[in-house]
């Protein structure tokens, strides 16, 4: 399934997973089912088993039900009616999409920071407080570490990316000159 076409189909089950979590309180507990489902879902095991259509979609329910425990009667019923309509591949997508949805409610959001180094609390505390004020949300920061970028940072925020790495100011620097010269 295309990346586009597993969008379409999680939309209306993420809808519906939002709307009872809104009813029920409980936007944790559905976005905590969604995001270990979807690594469930991510094991190459599991995914070649969620493709054969031979696979009884009952055992498919009660294998992931049995994984994802503790869950109340409309969690259980969400997994049973995705295995029975064979939506399980899409649970990453429904994670992704709950995950935003999630976010755009409280209005939060989380920004990845990629660094050359391991970045000290005084600082981050620094930049989580300078990217509330850009993007105007609480941010939620998500810190990796990549020694290929030499030096600086870089900050993505949706689909918003803020490059201040040294390998991506040399990289503007060779596109300016092959351009100039």
């Amino acid at each position: 399934m295309t990346a586009d076409r597993l969008t379409s189909v999680a939309r209306p089950y993420v809808a519906a997973a939002f709307s009872d979590a809104l009813v029920q309180a409980n936007l944790s507990a559905w976005r905590t089912l969604l995001e270990n489902a979807a690594r469930v879902t991510a094991d190459a095991q599991v995914r070649t088993l969620l493709r054969r259509p031979a696979v009884d979609w009952h055992k498919l329910a009660d294998f992931y039900i049995d994984i994802l425990q503790p869950l109340d009667a409309h969690q259980t019923n969400f997994m049973r009616v995705l295995a029975a309509n064979r939506r399980l591949i899409a649970l990453p997508e429904m994670a992704r999409l709950f995950r935003a949805r999630c976010e755009a409610y409280e209005k939060t959001q989380t920004v990845t920071v990629t660094s050359a180094v391991a970045l000290d609390e005084i600082y981050l505390d620094a930049l989580a407080m300078h990217l509330q004020k850009r993007l105007q949300q609480q941010v939620k920061l998500v810190v990796t570490v990549d020694d290929a970028l030499l030096g600086g940072i870089i900050v993505t925020a949706g689909d918003q990316v803020m490059d201040g790495s040294v390998r991506g100011k040399l990289s503007r620097m060779l596109k300016f000159l092959e351009t100039t010269y």
